[in-house]
């Protein structure tokens, strides 16, 4: 048992160093730092058994012992037997290794500057907070805000190129009743077609058509401006089922009934306020 050369700092300089000296794998770092852990700073001793490091760090015995002698090979201890049944050996940690490769770290970290990437590797990313980070490695990205930065109205989808001979959807000049910024959005799915599964739960071609023109509404929602978060919170059920019912007997017609259910709604809002006027 050696206290030699041993200073106040030096268990965590080891621990630290056992992280970046080159050559070790993974089962050697852990083998060092429970070596470590044993070290007696008041008596020096250190002579956990090849047995007690195993259990304790969940590996079999030949993987310590390979580690305990890769640890050795690199001079970072010095074992000798101490015999025995136990075969305990004594561990004497190489404290002026550990500060060595722990001094060759620190200039490394101050030397070495991160290298330079090509301006055609990186992400053009703009300092808008909505999004973080390219979807893909090297993707370049539009970010774009949780939440619409403006007062305006929202604009109603073109269905056009969806519906066929339907005409383009005009961008509404006041915002819809009911659809102002400070209304709260509903979930992304909301469960509106729950009783329509339930009438219809014999019918598994039924269901699954009606489960695949619900999802194509979502979709085509989900990618109007801000998410169509307006247009959730505008919804009900009713109208909800009634549009689903028109997407299965023609693809993309669903959306356009919405449109249309919203533009109705505005115009009968419009005419209420009229009439209140006018009373």
């Amino acid at each position: 048992m050696s206290k030699a050369g041993f200073e106040r700092h030096d268990v965590a300089i080891g621990r630290k160093a056992l992280l970046v000296a080159p050559g070790l794998s993974a089962a050697d770092m852990r083998v060092g730092g429970a070596i470590l852990d044993h070290f007696n700073k008041k008596t020096g001793q250190c002579d956990p058994s090849i047995a007690r490091l195993a259990a304790l760090l969940g590996i079999d015995e030949k993987t310590v012992r390979r580690a305990t002698n890769e640890l050795c090979a690199q001079g970072l201890f010095q074992k000798s037997s101490h015999g025995g049944k136990s075969f305990r050996a004594e561990y004497r940690p190489q404290w002026s290794k550990f500060r060595e490769i722990i001094g060759d770290w620190d200039s490394r970290m101050r030397c070495i500057d991160e290298p330079e990437r090509a301006d055609e590797d990186r992400a053009k990313m703009s300092a808008d907070p909505g999004r973080k980070c390219p979807v893909t490695p090297g993707e370049n990205v539009r970010q774009t805000h949780v939440s619409n930065p403006c007062n305006k109205p929202i604009s109603l989808p073109d269905t056009s190129k969806s519906s066929g001979d339907q005409a383009e959807t005009p961008v509404p000049e006041q915002p819809l009743h009911g659809l102002g910024r400070s209304v709260k959005a509903a979930p992304d799915r909301i469960n509106y077609e729950a009783r329509e599964r339930a009438a219809t739960a014999g019918s598994s071609r039924h269901k699954a058509a009606f489960e695949t023109a619900s999802s194509r509404i979502y979709e085509a929602i989900r990618r109007m401006p801000d998410r169509g978060e307006a247009v959730m919170a505008w919804l009900d059920e009713p109208t909800v089922n009634d549009a689903i019912r028109v997407e299965m007997k023609r693809r993309g017609a669903g959306l356009g009934f919405i449109v249309d259910a919203m533009r109705q709604a505005r115009l009968n809002w419009h005419a209420e306020a009229a009439n209140a006027r006018a009373h």
